[in-house]
């Protein structure tokens, strides 16, 4: 089984500052509903900034559309009864990265109810030997990865990537706008390209992914 991801929720140390900071990123206005949130509602998911006592930017938590009787064991995986939002961009999300000290646990954990997700496959990556997993959201993909050096982070949300329809284009605007962006090259998926974006991210790794046209 595999849901659909309805929401992202960031928290930030200062919420008007990081939206500020998103907008340009993802070429999105912001919906203010206090002091401390602000909703980005981006093509395929709403995106949440909250304003807690973190002393950097963090990925909280995934919203999973369901029953909201059903509640995870897991802070980071969460369900809910979906919303509707209207977009503001044409920018998406691809993935969204996990990074795990035990791969086989965090899949088995993912796997039973009430989340009940299934990787679509695994991988190994080079002579390290870290596994690598991938589960369809709809319509982005959820990356658990395996931490090189374990016991020395903890279990947690590590990273992002952004979907665009025109990644030249793109990378174009945001490099106009001040933005430190890495030169495009080939991804790691077939038929796509990456970059990798330096600033305007919060602090939390980021990418910026389109299809290979050529």
């Amino acid at each position: 089984m595999n849901r659909r991801c309805i929401s992202i929720v960031i928290e930030v140390p200062n919420a008007l500052a990081a939206a500020e900071e998103y907008q340009y990123l993802f070429n999105c206005g912001t919906a203010k509903f206090s002091e401390a949130v602000y909703l980005l509602a981006l093509k395929n998911v709403d995106l949440w900034l909250k304003q807690t006592d973190t002393e950097m930017a963090r990925i909280a938590k995934i919203n999973l559309a369901g029953d909201e009787d059903d509640n995870s064991a897991i802070a980071e995986f969460q369900i809910c009864p979906p919303s509707v939002q209207d977009s503001a961009t044409d920018v998406g999300i691809d993935m969204v990265v996990y990074m795990t000290n035990s791969p086989q646990n965090m899949r088995e954990t993912l796997a039973a109810p009430p989340l009940s997700l299934t990787p679509k496959n695994t991988i190994t990556l080079g002579d390290s030997g870290s596994e690598l997993s991938f589960y369809p959201l709809d319509s982005l993909l959820l990356e658990v990865g395996e931490y090189k050096n374990k016991g020395e982070q903890e279990d947690g949300f590590w990273g992002l990537g952004l979907r665009v329809d025109d990644i030249n284009e793109y990378h174009r605007y945001l490099r106009a706008g001040q933005v430190d962006i890495s030169d495009i090259k080939t991804g790691m998926k077939p038929n796509t390209l990456v970059a990798t974006i330096k600033s305007h991210n919060l602090g939390i790794p980021t990418l910026l992914v389109g299809q290979d046209k050529s």
